[in-house]
């Protein structure tokens, strides 16, 4: 598979939803609060579980890469179908097909009990067509293994990052990886396509549980730029004063604080989760495919 993509037409970032959302009448359609729990993660084993389903996956080896063809966020804070997810999900569709929201995933340790694989994420080069990988956002997912069912991981991270290699969309110069929104504490599965004629080719998976903190939203900034690719945000200023915009120094006036634009939601985030550190951070669940590629994209220019 190429690592040439085809322009955005979107808007990727949180804000661009946010924004959407607060100025559409039908975003605050009447949502169901009542919490829809999630699966108890400890034990679970993917699509297949330990049925017959999982297959062998002989297939799968060290050194096989995957891009993410879909990402759709699935709950927030236990709310099924909230105006979040209404909003974002096709914003990030048009835009992971677009080459403005890149994630890959690298078989790198394979066994009959364990699968490791490394998470991370890509950019689009600014000006361009190619895709290059931020090898600085990649993350460590440890599952058990039965056959093509990866069950669900240790905890760990993951990061998301939105734009070109210059121009993230999401501004983050004081976390500890840098212009991406984290979300902690996840747990995911995945399915890898049983074997066959073309085995390994496709993989399914969730994003059982994980934490967005909202000491990281206060310190997360993104460009409001609906419809345009991410050189409309311009490039960052490190003297900007966040005197001028909360949240946002280092940013530019083109960005806009996260958490605030976060809380004009309706219904509320109420920050049901906890960070690593104690901290009230919101609930995500999400679901995601991949296809596997030939090779993966080369790291991006300094």
């Amino acid at each position: 598979m190429s690592s040439r993509i085809r322009p955005s037409a979107r808007a990727i970032t949180a804000a661009a939803f946010a924004l959407l959302c607060g100025a559409v009448a039908t975003c605050s359609n009447p949502t169901d609060d009542t919490p829809n729990k999630l699966p108890d993660p400890v034990g679970a084993q993917g699509d297949g579980g330990g049925d017959a389903t999982c297959g062998t996956c002989d297939c799968l080896k060290p050194g096989t890469w995957y891009r993410y063809t879909e990402l759709q966020l699935t709950s927030i804070d236990y709310h099924e179908d909230h105006v979040i997810t209404q909003v974002l999900n096709p914003l990030w569709q048009a835009d992971i097909d677009g080459g403005e929201l890149d994630f890959f995933m690298e078989v790198q340790k394979v066994s009959a009990s364990e699968v490791v694989v490394r998470v991370v994420n890509g950019a689009r080069i600014a000006n361009g067509t190619e895709i290059c990988l931020l090898e600085y956002t990649g993350v460590e997912v440890v599952h058990p293994r039965q056959g093509c069912c990866l069950g669900a991981s240790k905890e760990t991270g993951m990061n998301v990052y939105a734009g070109t290699h210059v121009n993230p969309k999401n501004c983050a110069p004081n976390l500890p990886v840098k212009h991406v929104i984290p979300v902690r504490k996840a747990v995911l599965d995945t399915k890898v396509m049983p074997d066959g004629v073309d085995g390994c080719s496709e993989v399914t998976g969730t994003l059982i549980s994980g934490s967005l903190a909202v000491a990281a939203l206060e310190k997360t900034c993104t460009c409001l730029n609906p419809g345009k690719q991410a050189e409309a945000c311009g490039d960052l200023d490190a003297s900007f004063d966040d005197g001028k915009k909360p949240g946002c120094g280092g940013c530019s006036d083109k960005y806009q604080n996260l958490m605030s634009l976060l809380t004009k939601f309706n219904p509320k985030l109420t920050f049901e989760c906890t960070a690593p550190d104690g901290s009230p951070a919101a609930c995500l669940s999400a679901r995601f495919k991949g296809v596997r590629i030939d090779s993966p994209p080369k790291p991006c220019p300094k």
